[in-house]
């Protein structure tokens, strides 16, 4: 049988092209996860040094070096994005173990803090965005402010299993009260630092060990 050797040609080329465009295509465009990676540090970088409100979608890709369609893909918004840049630095916090409640507590608030006061004028944009997004709003809640609150009421819940707080005490509107005077003092641009931690233990524990013999009281 005979064949075309135009046809035998363009077959044996074939396989080298498509092994050339391959190789050209992972080398030159970064994976998914590669330029994820690269777009949430070019996200926090940009927002340090030009502020929220100057920071576009496309600055962002384009710091990153990847195209702006995979930006717009992987994130709706810039305020997820930035969320996510945030969110993605800051390493975990664990509870600590040992330790009279205020001690837990100041520990645990003075690693929150550290991440605050280094990215708090981001932080203070996006509750900004959230008050007028409400879909973001919900984001916002859910993966950086509600992590942060159960943290906070675990630990009085668990002083108050110890016998260390009343009975009677409240470990949700402890903890309001903790994020009522972080989230008062981040707004105002004041220094979040390890005596305000202190402060604010000391302050709403020696209110949650008050709360039983005020109750006894208020009843005789």
């Amino acid at each position: 049988m005979r064949y075309d050797r135009r046809i035998i040609c363009l077959l044996l080329k074939i396989p080298n092209q498509n092994r050339r465009m391959t190789t050209q295509r992972s080398a030159g465009r970064p994976r998914n996860e590669e330029a994820s990676d690269l777009a949430l540090a070019a996200a926090r970088r940009l927002v340090h040094e030009h502020g929220y409100d100057s920071v576009t979608m496309s600055m962002i890709a384009d710091a990153a070096g990847i195209g702006r369609q995979s930006v717009y893909r992987r994130w709706s918004t810039k305020a997820d994005l930035i969320m996510d840049a945030l969110i993605s630095h800051v390493v975990k916090i664990s509870v600590p173990t040992e330790g009279d409640v205020i001690s837990i507590l100041s520990s645990y608030l003075s690693r929150l803090f550290e991440g605050l006061d280094v990215d708090g004028s981001a932080i203070k944009s996006l509750i900004a965005a959230a008050q007028k997004d409400p879909e973001f709003e919900h984001h916002f809640n859910a993966r950086f402010v509600l992590p942060r609150n159960e943290a906070l009421i675990g630990i009085l819940r668990r002083a108050v299993n110890a016998g260390e707080l009343s009975p009677d005490a409240n470990p949700k509107i402890g903890a309001e009260l903790i994020h009522g005077a972080f989230w008062f003092r981040l707004l105002l641009g004041r220094p979040l630092d390890a005596q305000f931690a202190l402060e604010i233990a000391q302050t709403v524990v020696g209110g949650m060990k008050a709360t039983g013999a005020t109750a006894r009281n208020a009843t005789r």
